[in-house]
């Protein structure tokens, strides 16, 4: 009986140790996840007026009023050639998207809708389809600061090899629930990457 009640013990101690080992893995990855997230958007004036250059396209994947006013006024400070908006609804055109733009003529000849992507993998595949249409080569992705590591992982994920420079949007309505948010976007990543792998096998 002794015997039996020290193999379950030593089983139940083996059970704990390993999800403890899972749970610190998972912690561990989250620190790494948080350490990489931008913390502030990138300047654009150095990055491509010093260097007499600019971005291909700004692509911009849709779920807040923030990141498309913002990917509009990089397009109007011509800091590149076309802006792409990936996500949007089917019944959407550029007219629901003017109310953002001061040069109206100038902004909707360079902007592009996209109306196949219902999720980030299918932003990244219509992203993937908008730069080789277009010939595309670099671009810069606005998206929400917790949401742009995702963005870029799918992106390299869908063979999106463009050269991408990454432009957050921070947003104070959503401050108090940032790191809620956070956490989503990080486990989304998991789940994403090991049912992949799962699949594989």
């Amino acid at each position: 009986m002794t015997g039996a009640l020290d193999k379950t013990a030593v089983g139940a101690r083996i059970v704990f140790r390993f999800f403890a080992c899972l749970a610190g893995v998972w912690f561990f990855g989250f620190c790494v996840f948080l350490l990489n997230m931008p913390t502030k958007q990138p300047n654009l004036k150095e990055l491509y007026e010093l260097h007499s250059k600019r971005a291909d396209a700004i692509v911009v994947l849709t779920g807040g009023r923030a990141r498309i006013k913002c990917a509009i006024d990089i397009l109007e400070k011509n800091y590149a050639s076309a802006l792409f908006i990936s996500g949007v609804g089917v019944c959407a055109s550029l007219r629901n998207f003017s109310v953002y733009m001061n040069n109206k003529a100038l902004s909707c000849s360079k902007t592009y809708l996209g109306y196949k992507a219902q999720d980030t993998l299918g932003n990244a595949h219509e992203i993937k389809q908008f730069l080789w249409k277009q010939g595309f080569n670099s671009i810069i992705l606005v998206t929400s600061d917790y949401h742009i590591l995702r963005s870029l992982l799918l992106l390299r994920y869908a063979g999106v090899d463009a050269e991408v420079v990454l432009y957050p949007v921070f947003s104070q309505n959503k401050r108090r629930k940032w790191l809620t948010l956070a956490l989503r976007e990080y486990n989304a990543i998991l789940y994403f990457f090991l049912s992949k792998a799962f699949e594989a096998i």
